[in-house]
């Protein structure tokens, strides 16, 4: 009965909502431009949803600029867009204190901007998308917490490899995890901090070192998905750490298939795409926007990987064959 209704809990967590239908008026041409850090996968997916929303709505230009996880270089971007004439801008900016700048020197300019993830330090914009890191974070602690104790472990030390804490989808990954422990007797011990979606392999491997009692590890990016699976396997073998991640691409799908990561809360960036688009859309046609868009999770678990990989081949991946 427990495994049915935390199973039920999963599920209901793929609901979408709806927000709007983003129809542009007969007549009416848009221009709208996407900054973002486009040497990452991840953003790229959420480019070609936004592309894909974009040839739905017809008549609509869709430019993009990579802003190399550079504030100067994104602010540059921004202006020149502006100063080019476009209609609108999706950022997924560097940090949230980056986009300071760049919603002031907008909304002076009067264009309206969508931030998309990541997180802003100012409200000047028109609605933020981004994934339900809360809720998402702590169903795959709940599911670590479960499988810890199916295995009849009930009490021991977990230790988080995260994102740059700064972010505040990282903030809310670690807060969202940490909720999930609440009650229980495993005790979360430290968290190593990734810089630039990078760490050294060391650190990990003397976290572990200093935590003989550590039970479990939650990845909070792909990186870190991959990077700690290899660890465990290599300089770990034998272990009984279960480790949980967050993000998700097809290297995760497949660490999951191998038994190598029990779970993966993947999120939706071609939907996030569609979704920052369309809103976009909606509100150069003078429809109103919702200010606060979530984008639900989904999580893949070692239970449900051959049955939901369909979905995320057709809904989630995209560019397949360069995300091996």
């Amino acid at each position: 009965m427990k495994r049915r209704y935390l199973l039920l809990a999963f599920i209901l967590l793929g609901v979408l909502n709806l927000y709007g239908n983003g129809v542009i008026e007969d007549g009416q041409h848009q221009t709208i431009a996407y900054v973002a850090p486009l040497e990452y996968k991840f953003w790229n997916d959420v480019l070609a949803g936004m592309e894909m929303e974009a040839e739905r709505l017809g008549d609509c230009t869709l430019l993009s600029r990579n802003s190399a996880l550079d504030p100067a270089l994104q602010l540059k971007h921004v202006k020149e867009l502006i100063e080019a004439g476009v209609d609108g801008i999706v950022i997924s900016p560097v940090n949230a204190a980056s986009t300071i700048d760049v919603l002031e020197y907008a909304e002076k300019a009067g264009v309206p901007v969508v931030v998309c993830e990541v997180g802003a330090d100012s409200n000047k914009y028109i609605s933020y998308v981004h994934s339900n890191n809360i809720d998402g974070a702590s169903v795959i602690g709940k599911y670590l917490v479960y499988q810890l104790e199916t295995k009849q472990i009930t009490e021991g030390e977990i230790a988080i490899i995260g994102v740059v804490q700064r972010h505040q989808f990282g903030i809310d990954r670690t807060n969202g995890f940490l909720s999930a422990l609440k009650g229980t007797n495993f005790k979360f011990v430290e968290l190593v901090e990734m810089r630039q979606n990078a760490f050294e392999e060391s650190e990990v491997i003397d976290l572990i070192k200093r935590h003989p009692d550590l039970v479990g590890i939650f990845t909070q990016h792909d990186t870190g998905n991959i990077a700690v699976a290899d660890i465990l396997e290599q300089d770990f073998p034998g272990s009984s750490i279960i480790q949980v991640g967050y993000d998700g691409s097809l290297s995760s799908l497949k660490l999951i298939k191998e038994g190598k990561l029990a779970a993966a809360a993947m999120q939706q960036p071609l939907e996030m795409g569609q979704q920052s688009l369309r809103l976009l859309a909606a509100y150069l046609s003078g429809q109103p926007v919702r200010k606060d868009v979530t984008i639900p999770i989904i999580l893949v678990t070692r239970e449900n990987v051959f049955e939901i990989e369909p979905q995320l081949l057709n809904e989630v991946f995209v560019n397949t064959e360069n995300n091996q």
